[in-house]
């Protein structure tokens, strides 16, 4: 009975040593969750854990929490050394996942170790810009220019979708990390458009998106003629004259209305009423440039001093000057502005033409054309 004893208790010890063997120390039956913290996600990616050996009799069902809670499938992969966690409906945009994984025991009496993953999912493309901008008035009907929405980042896993109110047919083309908008036809006048653009997931129906809004209002009908009154003429000039040139300065001159704006890089510096030469003495068409200037010459020709003058022809026959002024201390009226008096230069009252004289640079383009509004 002794021998017995001592014999149990040596099969016992074995088989004990066999288990914990097998529980905690043989390396054929312990399986690792491999390490995938930082992975970031498209929304209906799949997350993976990798094992270091097969996990095909483990049961994994209730085993695995998903914070925030989420409906997921669960696929082994054919090495079965991997698991495919998709969501059923989509990971929510922006967010960060955590996947644990609780120690069970498979039919095989392998372990596998309780393990925390991490993951993220990448967030809606923001709309960074859209142009033209927001609250834009006094757009013009006919502009040549896309309307332009710049977003943050790739829209590879995501689908942006453009309405415009009131409806108006258009073309959009993507060009990397943003959109061209195109109307195919004129845009009504004195009206007011809205943009709107919604950001979804892509095959994705009934999903999470978000939206980006911008208005802009259109011109007012555009006036068959050029106002009578100086300031609402002045204000015509700057809303309906059109760069000619939008690289650098330039002095643009329209003889219809009287009017002289300047322009820098395209866009409308100021503009003023001036007097240009009267009939048989006009001041030449075409485009010129600034020749030369002198703060107060004069002009033995009239015999009267001519302020702020800049030559716009080579001869010097032809220039822009402030109202003359006559020896005796006469100035010229104010109130010959907007009438083509002069002898063929381009004259500016007070303040005007030292506003110019200082702007402009000898070189800098001149433009002297006949303008409808």
């Amino acid at each position: 009975m002794k021998i017995l004893s001592i014999f149990l208790t040596f099969v016992s010890t074995i088989l004990v040593g066999f288990f914990v063997w097998i529980y905690f120390i043989g390396p054929n039956y312990v399986v690792h969750a491999l390490s995938t913290n930082n992975t970031v996600l498209s929304p209906k990616q799949s997350f993976v854990i990798k094992f270091s050996s097969p996990v095909s009799k483990f049961n994994f069902t209730d085993k695995i929490k998903i914070y925030p809670q989420t409906d997921i499938n669960i696929k082994i992969a054919k090495n079965e050394q991997a698991l495919f966690l998709t969501p059923i409906n989509n990971w929510k945009p922006g967010t960060d996942y955590t996947v644990e994984l609780s120690s069970i025991k498979s039919k095989n009496l392998k372990k596998l170790n309780s393990s925390k993953h991490h993951f993220t999912v990448t967030s809606f493309p923001k709309i960074t810009n859209i142009l033209p901008k927001d609250g834009t008035k006094n757009l013009e009907i006919d502009f040549k220019k896309p309307i332009q929405v710049f977003l943050d980042k790739s829209t590879d896993d995501f689908y942006v979708d453009f309405f415009i109110t009131p409806d108006i047919p258009f073309k959009v083309n993507k060009k990397d990390l943003n959109f061209e908008i195109l109307p195919t036809e004129k845009l009504k006048a004195d009206t007011e458009y809205t943009l709107e653009a919604v950001v979804k997931i892509k095959n994705l129906q009934n999903g999470p998106v978000e939206k980006y809004v911008s208005a802009f209002k259109t011109e007012p009908p555009r006036p068959k003629k050029w106002a009578k009154n100086h300031s609402e003429r002045l204000e015509q000039a700057k809303r309906y004259t059109k760069a000619k040139i939008t690289d650098g300065k330039y002095i643009d001159i329209n003889l219809t209305n009287q009017v002289m704006s300047i322009f820098e890089n395209g866009k409308n510096i100021d503009s003023f009423m001036i007097s240009t030469g009267k009939p048989g003495m006009r001041t030449p068409v075409g485009n010129h440039k600034i020749y030369n200037k002198f703060p107060r010459p004069y002009s033995k020709k009239y015999g009267l001093y001519m302020p702020n003058w800049m030559a716009i022809t080579p001869t010097g026959s032809h220039g822009i000057h402030e109202l003359p002024e006559w020896p005796g201390g006469y100035k010229e009226g104010q109130n010959h502005l907007g009438i083509p008096v002069s002898h063929g230069c381009v004259r500016l009252g007070v303040g005007s033409a030292k506003r110019v004289y200082d702007w402009a640079k000898i070189g800098t383009p001149v433009i002297v054309y006949y303008g409808k509004i």
